[in-house]
């Protein structure tokens, strides 16, 4: 599980782990699992691509969405990805 303390740290750790070449990142498929007014839990899958159009890895990952003071962000993931 990987928590983010703010948006510095989740782009930092994002970019230390996209892999050498990524370019963009497209969604397989992404479900809710659970839901509240201020909380959602989500079962996603991804695939990170080069710049040509090959693919570098599809991952699956648990994401916590939250709203923290009134603004959405991700909070924590848990993923098979790097």
């Amino acid at each position: 599980m990987k928590v983010w303390e703010g948006p510095d740290s989740y782009l930092a750790d994002f970019l230390a782990r996209a892999g050498d070449g990524w370019s963009h990142t497209r969604w397989n498929y992404l479900s809710t699992v659970a839901a509240c007014p201020d909380k959602v839990h989500l079962d996603i899958s991804f695939t990170r691509y080069r710049a040509d159009g090959s693919a570098l890895g599809t991952f699956r990952s648990l994401w916590v969405i939250a709203s923290l003071d009134g603004r959405w962000a991700a909070q924590l993931r848990s993923s098979f990805a790097a």
